[in-house]
């Protein structure tokens, strides 16, 4: 047969399945993952609590009455606090080798390394201390110390960040070190909702949004099997240990949430509860995103998937994660983020971060007082022997998969409306099982990267009909 024309093929099959979000099981008319609040099973139904957000906090009234980390049946807004819990920063004293990376859906690539600590400063271990802390009051800071590309080797970043409310807004101070000025600079706090510079995600989807500053409702539940996926030209990454030492991971041996979390489907698959969270007017007035949904693992509540959307009610951001259990005595709160992978579906702009080698550290307030400090910065002391990372994506072909869009899932609340020539590259990946590169589904006018296609409430006919037509153009 020919190569050329069975691709063809291929691609008309895999763009059926893509567009139409659903898959073979699903058409099959087999049971879907996904149900809402009225079909949750009796063992769900015992970890919820649907009466409403429940008494306050006689101190912080915008705070559960409730001891944290609360105990089940949980409300929905206690479930936002869990998951609360689990920022991109663990919440206590560490150091990490952080790989991260963004690339453009042409196959434009840019990566760096940089070794972070982190000191946990809150009088209480993670979210309570964050609570507890006075409004302004500082909670944990951290050095992101430049090791990789050589270009920005020795550059510095160093963060407060701070316990806010609607009162104390500044979340972060942030202080940079460029070595060859040998200057440190004090920068303005980024705009929390506005993306970074050649990256998809905001400064919140980084330091994380507080779940106080969010109405919070239950759309139901839903079994995720995969997040972050490897392409079939990476069967491993290659990882470092605290020691120093390297292992290779199969691409088939990495789990959800790591290998010690008891509560996979026989699938190997992650039960989850799907949360809609919209700002607050009185704390995020004329906030980007109008609409946040979050997948959390219904046993620690885990933030495994998010999805933001516009004031058109447009996706604009799916973030995906994988963790691992980092600080086992913490038990089911020291979990924290292995990889995370972000992409826009509007400009198909992707990014990643994967947390290598990761070490608890048992830092005195001295030691703290000492390295983290802007001026401690002019000194370009690396403490740890942990420069680099083979965790890097070796080349654009070996990127990460664009997420699932997942069209069918909750279709009353989640509106999709891609540029065709995405969903062109989505189908060109998900046949080759890796990124493609093909100038002919890349957009040469202004109206071809304009047109897109609203595949809302669609039926799965009215799905393939979209996707005939997709093929033909």
């Amino acid at each position: 047969m020919d190569s050329k024309r069975s691709t063809k093929v291929g691609l008309g099959l895999v763009l059926a399945l893509f567009v139409g979000g659903i898959s073979i099981t699903t058409l099959a008319g087999e049971t879907k993952s996904w149900r809402t609040v009225d079909q949750l099973s009796s063992s769900e139904l015992a970890r919820v609590d649907l009466r409403g957000p429940g008494p306050r906090d006689s101190k912080t009234p915008y705070v559960p009455a409730e001891a944290y980390p609360y105990s089940a049946p949980y409300t929905v807004e206690q479930m936002t606090f869990r998951a609360m819990e689990f920022t991109q920063h663990a919440r206590w004293s560490s150091v990490i080798v952080d790989v991260y990376g963004s690339m453009t859906g042409n196959g434009y690539l840019d990566q760096g390394v940089t070794i972070t600590y982190k000191q946990w400063l809150a009088k209480t271990a993670g979210v309570q201390g964050q609570i507890d802390a006075a409004p302004g009051e500082v909670y944990q800071r951290m050095i992101h110390h430049y090791t990789y590309p050589p270009r920005i080797a020795g550059q510095q970043h160093y963060w407060q960040v701070r316990r806010s409310d609607q009162d104390a807004k500044t979340r972060l101070d942030m202080f940079v070190y460029t070595p060859a000025l040998r200057r440190v600079r004090r920068i303005p706090q980024p705009q929390r909702d506005v993306a970074f510079g050649n990256n998809p995600q905001s400064f919140d989807a980084i330091v994380g949004r507080d779940a106080w500053e969010f109405d919070v409702k239950l759309l139901g539940a839903d079994v995720l099997e995969d997040t972050i996926r490897l392409p079939n030209t990476r069967p491993h990454i290659t990882l470092r240990r605290p020691d120093g030492s390297y292992y290779n991971k199969a691409a088939s041996d990495i789990k959800l949430m790591g290998d010690n979390y008891t509560h996979y489907t026989e699938s190997g698959g992650v039960p989850c509860f799907v949360i809609e969270a919209k700002p607050k007017e009185a704390w995020l007035d004329g906030y980007y995103d109008r609409k946040v949904l979050i997948w959390v693992d219904q046993a620690n509540f885990y933030p495994l998937r998010i999805e933001s959307y516009n004031s058109e009610g447009e996706l604009i951001l799916i973030e995906e994660r994988i963790a691992w259990q980092a600080n086992p005595a913490l038990g089911e709160l020291g979990y924290a983020k292995f990889n995370t992978a972000y992409w826009d579906p509007r400009s198909d702009l992707m990014s990643y971060t994967l947390h290598d080698a990761p070490q608890v550290l048992d830092m005195s307030a001295e030691e703290g007082d000492l390295v983290f400090r802007p001026d401690f910065m002019r000194r370009n002391w690396l403490k740890s022997s942990l420069r680099k990372s083979q965790a890097l994506v070796p080349s654009p072909e070996q990127y990460y998969l664009r997420p699932h869009l997942y069209l069918d899932k909750f279709p009353e609340t989640r509106t999709i409306n891609i540029p065709d020539y995405v969903a062109r590259r989505v189908a060109l990946q998900d046949a080759a099982g890796h990124l493609v590169f093909d100038d002919q589904a890349a957009p040469t006018t202004e109206e071809q990267v304009s047109t897109s296609t609203n595949y809302k409430g669609l039926s799965a006919k009215e799905l393939s009909a979209q996707t005939e037509q997709l093929t033909v153009n």
